[in-house]
């Protein structure tokens, strides 16, 4: 059989055997909203597909009866959510979002036991997307009741007032105000090219509204809370203008500023918001995940038969008389690693957004087929010929080619370049050199093997509670057999030491905020294989990240996670203290991060960074709790059997010395704000009152440290919640440790 295709692509190097072929590729690869020539009567949505547009045509029609049957129980629906819009997150645990529909055949649901059809290329354009994005709602994102939610809704359509964008000055504050806050956590923009008098309106209403949560403070209240009002109708405003736009075409998505702007309106809703906006977030995530699954974005293979064809004789000259070339080689690599860096925030947002509340991530990292980013100082260059300087600075032998330089230029980075492949090398105990150096110049190329790993050892963890406990395990709270134990750590190990090495340099305060979340997630991944996370065990979903934390905090205060094995027996056959010992060191480095950081670090610290630094705060507060327990145990045993407590026992074994450790560290912080210095005298007591003040004051001193850390950042709603919430428990502790101290003696 003969093998010659004789249709080319003219646009790409594709060939095929058949026209039809060709033609189809030319329309779902290359063709634009012009040659869509199919068009749903009802909705008017377009598809490249007769087939496709008939099915869809099919269901619409009876989508539309059914709402018209349903009309009155969809308005009941409505209203009852937003009279419970004001109720606390915990008292609102209904999920609104809906699951995105696929149009299918009219026998399809006729035929229970028939396969499932192949999803089309195109997803359908449900035009409720928009309807469930409650704009009335929207006035309870950030705190603050500034009119109610009727007046809220026919507010959206107004213009947006209170300064964010009435001048340019205060667009120019703003924007400012967003580079220098929050770009260093999340560099998903391109500052080299982003101007404010040409960037897309979403995107930029967006990056407004982010640098006003900066600013905010800096004003008086009145004026504050009317910048506060018009971000609440900015932001729901973009969800419209980017939903009306994917209606259009939903191919749209494929742009670079479509995708930034979609996944800004994510971070916005998910870390701003209350739990009504957070299931708004999550719709956007979800439609935006399906539709880059569609578009093929998730395989840069895929991608790069999309990208304009590049001119191999292109000159890029190093003088300034013809600086045309260089101009659009650099523009060929900005365009191709802002689509990266934008697909890499959506599987990191993906991962964190989810996994917060214990639910499954949509997107794994073996469907995303996609090379690290490269260095972050050729992603900061300013210009063409500044990135051409780092270029050569970084890769002078692969970019010696004379006065010709194009793209993509082939960078000897090795064979582990995309993060799966960066995981398994790392664990494989003897990473690959290009790839150490591919890692230590990008913290985002760190930041997303990091994120695949605590994905490995989330799913790990999953399965193994599934199970139920072996006799011959060591440990009944152990996650990974020892053989996958040290591949992870020895992964741990190599990251930990690149992320040491960068922040005990003179990094860029630009690359500081970045690093420090590296350093936090390998730190939580390195405590979470001996310490699961208890809303993973119990399997406890929740609403809303924040509802996560709060119901994270309420299991601290008991332990949920030993009456979830089918074993009890394991659970008395090992001590209490089984693998608490071994992880205090790093409990008490990862509290010293956490509590020593700047103000000016605390402030612009990103929301994720703030849920993963109080998970590890809470598993502190639980160590501590043991430990305090456990003395106390052995106090009452001693006054039981001698009678007295005046002299202490020659050792308390491992909780004495987890005690003393996590106060060392406590105190340190403490005594900053509080003044209470002496209280470290206290530590390493041989006498029975020191003692016994210490265990009366621990808790207390280290709630009174996690408000303070909480308060110290103040932007997104994850700090000045849990600080409320550890607030509220600080009376509780310090009127059951009174009782515990009267029972003892």
């Amino acid at each position: 059989m003969s093998t010659t295709k004789p249709f080319n692509c003219d646009s790409c190097s594709e060939t095929f055997t058949r026209c039809e072929n060709l033609k189809r590729h030319k329309r779902t690869r290359h063709g634009e909203s012009a040659r869509i020539s199919f068009e749903c009567s009802h909705c008017h949505a377009k598809f490249i597909r007769r087939d496709i547009c008939k099915r869809h045509s099919n269901r619409c029609q009876e989508k539309r009866l059914e709402r018209r049957r349903t009309s009155l129980r969809s308005n009941a629906t409505a209203a009852f959510v937003r009279d419970t819009a004001h109720l606390p997150q915990n008292e609102v645990f209904q999920d609104t979002s809906p699951a995105v529909e696929f149009p299918l055949a009219p026998s399809s649901a006729e035929s229970p036991n028939r396969k499932r059809q192949r999803q089309p290329q195109s997803p359908i354009i449900d035009p409720s997307f928009a309807e469930d994005i409650d704009v009335g709602s929207i006035d309870s994102i950030w705190p603050g009741d500034f009119g109610d939610e009727s007046q809220g809704a026919e507010r959206t359509d107004a213009p947006v007032s209170s300064g964010l964008t009435d001048s340019s000055d205060s667009i120019e504050l703003f924007v400012a105000s967003y580079f220098e806050h929050f770009h260093p956590s999340l560099p998903i923009i391109h500052r080299g090219t982003f101007q404010a008098s040409t960037v897309s309106k979403p995107l930029l209403n967006i990056v407004i509204i982010i640098g006003s949560l900066y600013s905010v403070a800096g004003f008086r209240h009145d004026i504050a809370a009317g910048m506060t009002e018009s971000s609440r109708r900015l932001w729901a405003q973009g969800v419209q203008e980017l939903d009306r736009l994917r209606c259009s075409d939903w191919r749209e998505l494929r742009k670079t500023w479509v995708m930034q702007a979609w996944l800004l309106h994510i971070v916005v809703g998910a870390y701003v918001g209350d739990s009504t906006q957070y299931n708004g977030a999550r719709r956007l995530l979800r439609y935006l995940v399906d539709t880059v699954r569609d578009l093929g974005l998730l395989n840069q293979a895929v991608v790069g038969t999309m990208m304009p064809a590049t001119n191999h004789g292109v000159v890029a000259a190093s003088d300034a008389d013809d600086m045309q070339p260089l101009e659009q080689t650099w523009m060929s690599y900005v365009q191709e690693e802002s689509l990266k860096i934008s697909l890499q925030t959506l599987l990191f947002l993906d991962h964190h957004i989810f996994s917060s509340c214990n639910m499954r991530p949509l997107l794994s990292s073996v469907e995303f087929v996609w090379e690290l980013p490269l260095s972050s100082a050729l992603w900061e260059a300013e210009d063409a010929m500044v990135w051409r300087l780092k270029l050569m600075e970084q890769h002078g032998d692969a970019t010696a080619l004379g006065d010709v330089l194009e793209w993509p230029i082939p960078l000897g980075r090795g064979l582990y370049t995309t993060a799966s492949q960066a995981t398994q090398s790392l664990m494989s105990e003897s990473p690959c050199p290009q790839l150490l150096n591919t890692l230590l110049a990008s913290p985002m190329a760190t930041l997303a093997v990091l994120t695949n790993l605590d994905s490995l050892v989330r799913d790990f963890t999953r399965c193994y509670y599934q199970l139920p406990p072996s006799p011959s395990d060591p440990s009944a709270y152990h996650i990974l057999t020892q053989s996958q134990n040290r591949r992870v750590v020895a992964a741990l190990k190599v990251l930990s030491k690149l992320i040491w090495t960068k922040l005990s340099s003179e990094v860029q305060p630009s690359h500081e905020s970045l690093w420090r979340t590296c350093d936090m997630i390998g730190r939580s991944i390195k405590l979470s294989l001996c310490k699961p996370d208890d809303l993973l065990v119990g399997g406890i979903v929740e609403s809303s990240i924040t509802a996560a934390l709060m119901t994270a905090t309420q299991l601290t205060l008991g332990s949920y996670v030993a009456v979830r094995r089918a074993t009890q027996s394991l659970l008395t056959l090992h001590g209490a203290d089984e693998g608490t010992l071994s992880i205090t060191d790093d409990l008490t480095a990862a509290l010293a991060k956490i509590a020593g950081a700047s103000p000016s670090l605390a402030h612009c610290e990103g929301p994720w960074m703030t849920a993963i630094c109080y998970r590890i705060l809470l598993l502190i507060w639980k160590t501590l709790r043991w430990a305090i327990a456990e003395i106390r145990e052995k106090l009452n045993v001693q006054m039981a059997c001698l009678g007295t407590t005046d002299e202490l026992p020659r050792s308390f074994g491992a909780c004495s010395l987890i005690l003393n450790s996590l106060m060392e560290t406590i105190l340190l912080h403490t005594s900053e704000f509080t003044g209470t210095a002496d209280k470290c005298n206290r530590l390493w007591a041989a006498d029975a009152q020191s003692l016994s003040t210490l265990l009366d004051d621990s808790e207390a001193d280290l709630v009174n440290l996690i408000i303070h850390i909480c308060k110290a950042r103040p932007v997104w709603t994850i700090g000045p919640a849990m600080a409320r919430v550890a607030d509220e428990i600080l009376p509780t502790i310090t009127s059951t440790t009174a009782q515990e101290s009267l029972h003892i003696v």
